[in-house]
């Protein structure tokens, strides 16, 4: 299943390489980490959905935080540190 705030599968992960890391460092400066957030965090500020009820829609909060944002470095950047535009 696709990761809830990021790119790939949730049942995989890559860590990056020693080496890959400071080539990236090298080549771009130290990094600043993003603080991390947590589904249970964002889940809890996603306001009420303004759609009336329909037996085809779903606005539940989960649904509406798994299309809140697109693919894009930018996107995922926001959903990592829990920014959802909602």
């Amino acid at each position: 299943m696709r990761r809830w705030n990021g790119w790939g599968d949730d049942s995989n992960s890559y860590p990056v390489k020693p080496a890959a890391r400071a080539f990236i460092e090298r080549m771009l400066g130290p990094g600043t980490s993003l603080p991390e957030a947590s589904l249970d965090r964002v889940l809890s500020r996603v306001p009420p959905a303004r759609l009336p009820e329909h037996p085809l829609v779903n606005a539940t909060a989960l649904e509406r935080v798994r299309h809140a944002r697109g693919q894009s470095l930018p996107d995922w950047l926001a959903m990592r540190s829990g920014e959802f535009g909602v």
